[in-house]
């Protein structure tokens, strides 16, 4: 198993001692193909996509991680003081969590409440990919409010049920309290070609989305940025936004918002 990763022994750092150093994440599209790889030894790749502060959080990071096929597991190891969400953007994982055994393929996704520890590990038979979320809420953490919640869990993309909507469909996720939110809710969307996802709006809570398929034109603010497949997209508080599915065929996303 891999020791302590020095990313999230950094962020626990700055989170605990510096978290007025840590500056905003600004809201726009993080694309991937801008995401700098680097070797992070044994085949395996790192990507920072972001790290900084928001509304709710003095500390976040978050990474896409690459490993490659092997049957060495990929432990990240637990932290006390923070959180973490973790989405698989391709690949096939076998994943353990608090003696919980389960098969995450693309789009699985598991919370991981502070003190407890994920650990993963290829079985594709390929090179495998997932984005981990890292998070330290400005409120004091309320460990038991996340266990009594529900605590850490996963989840596979076939297990969710498929809702159908007026521009596509939609997959609900979790919308619960946890250690660090009051509320955190994700869910999926699908968008068809050339439809507006929904009216331009704002809301209190800051958003994240994921891009797995298909390509939209964001609307953030006054400002209109592309985003596909692989894209990572943060929508600040009370910051207007809607996308537009262009392309062939529906974009499709896993939206995060938590305060």
């Amino acid at each position: 198993m891999r020791p302590v990763l020095a990313s999230l022994a950094g962020i626990a750092l700055a989170a605990a001692t510096a978290a007025a150093q840590l500056a905003p994440v600004k809201a726009g599209v993080f694309k991937w193909a801008a995401l700098s790889p680097a070797n992070a030894g044994g085949g395996r790749v790192e990507r920072l996509v972001l790290s900084g502060s928001t509304l709710d959080l003095d500390a976040l990071e978050v990474r896409a991680i690459t490993i490659p096929a092997r049957e060495t597991p990929d432990t990240t190891a637990a932290q006390d003081s923070l959180e973490s969400f973790m989405l698989v953007k391709d690949g096939k994982l076998l994943a353990s969590l608090n003696g919980v055994i389960r098969t995450l393929g693309a789009g699985g996704v598991a919370l991981v409440l502070p003190g407890d520890q994920l650990v993963v590990t290829n079985i594709g038979g390929a090179p495998a990919t997932y984005y981990r979320f890292t998070y330290r809420s400005r409120e004091p953490m309320n460990l038991e409010r996340g266990r009594q919640a529900g605590g850490s869990f996963m989840l596979d993309y076939t297990e969710l049920t498929e809702k159908p909507t007026a521009v596509g469909f939609r997959r609900d996720v979790l919308n619960r309290p946890t250690a660090m939110f009051r509320r955190f809710e994700s869910h999926w969307s699908s968008v068809k070609e050339g439809v507006r996802n929904h009216a331009t709006h704002t809301h209190r809570a800051d958003e994240f989305m994921m891009m797995t398929k298909g390509n939209v034109q964001m609307l953030i603010g006054k400002a209109e940025p592309p985003a596909t497949l692989g894209d990572v997209v943060f929508l600040g508080s009370m910051i207007p936004h809607s996308l537009l599915s262009k392309g062939a065929g529906p974009a499709q996303y896993l939206v995060i918002q938590g305060e």
